[in-house]
C-alpha cells in the first residue's frame, strides 16, 4: 500500500471512529514512515509498537527469507513468532525489536528451521 493510500485509509478510519482499525492497519502499513503515521492517528501504543516492529523486521530481508515473522504486542510486551533459518537470525530479530522505543520485553517464539540457507 502506498504511503498516500495508507494515509487516506487512516483518515477514513478516524472519521468513521473505528478504533479497532489501528490493528488492521498493522497488516497494511509496513514501512517506517507508515508506522509513524499511526502515531498521528491516536492508535494505541501497542498498535504503534507492532507496526514499527514489523517495519523494522521487513528492512532485514534475511529474517523474512523463511516466511514472515508475526508480531503481536500487548501492554508493551512484544511477541514474535514465525520461522527463520538460523539461531542467529532468531536472536537478531529479538535484538532489533528489544531496542525499539516503548518495548518493555520481547517474548521470542520464533522457530529455527535447522536448515542451511
Amino acid at each position: 500500500m502506498s504511503r498516500t493510500a495508507c494515509r487516506i485509509f487512516l483518515i477514513a478510519l478516524i472519521m468513521a471512529g473505528d478504533l479497532e482499525g489501528c490493528a488492521a492497519l498493522n497488516d497494511k502499513c509496513d514501512s517506517k514512515d507508515q508506522a509513524a503515521d499511526l502515531v498521528a492517528t491516536g492508535c494505541s501504543r501497542d498498535a504503534q509498537i507492532t507496526a514499527a516492529a514489523r517495519a523494522e523486521l521487513l528492512q532485514h530481508a534475511d529474517l523474512n527469507a523463511s516466511g514472515p515473522i508475526t508480531v503481536r504486542t500487548r501492554n508493551g510486551v512484544v511477541y514474535l513468532s514465525g520461522l527463520v533459518a538460523t539461531e542467529l537470525q532468531k536472536e537478531d530479530a529479538e535484538s532489533l525489536v528489544a531496542q525499539m522505543d516503548n518495548v518493555k520485553r520481547v517474548i521470542n517464539n520464533i522457530a529455527v528451521s535447522n536448515s542451511v540457507p
